[in-house]
């Protein structure tokens, strides 16, 4: 299958038990397709693989976002720093299901930006306050909106 455009989905997922907060309104849940991300980003192209067991579309992030289309960043610091062996148990998991395309870095390079940037700003919500759950939890939600089933080329 061919496709020549960066395809990105969004799902944007409003989480009902909490209450309003300033930090943000609602999640993103970011879908790419890796065939295409390495075929259109030219300057990557020689850096950029897509492992054989990948999914068809996977993960590349889950964002706390605002409604006025800002959101928070980096909002963990010195406390909450990632820690791969956290992530032991679902390690193949996450390596199907949100793998880093770049060959020249490792393969949790990609999962520790993503934590960093966006999951430290996720911890007034239960249900990801952690990076367990976090990435669990990202999972879970890309198992529930099955992109690969939907589609129509």
């Amino acid at each position: 299958m061919n496709i020549l455009a960066l395809l990105l989905i969004t799902a944007s997922l409003i989480h009902g038990n909490i209450e309003k907060d300033d930090n943000f309104d609602y999640f993103e849940l970011t879908l790419i397709y890796p065939t295409s991300v390495c075929r259109t980003q030219e300057t990557i192209n020689d850096f950029c693989k897509v492992p054989v067991d990948a999914v068809p579309w996977t993960i590349h992030g889950l964002w706390p976002n605002r409604n006025d289309g800002s959101f928070p960043q980096f909002c963990g610091g010195e406390t909450k720093k990632f820690v791969l062996s956290k992530l032991v148990p679902i390690e193949e998991k996450l390596e199907r299901n949100w793998p880093n395309l770049l060959v020249t870095q490792s393969v949790s390079s990609l999962w520790k930006h993503e934590w960093t940037k966006h999951g430290t700003c996720a911890e007034i919500v239960e249900e990801v306050n952690d990076e367990i759950k976090y990435f669990n939890k990202s999972l879970a939600l890309h198992e529930q909106f099955d992109i690969f089933g939907y589609q129509t080329f």
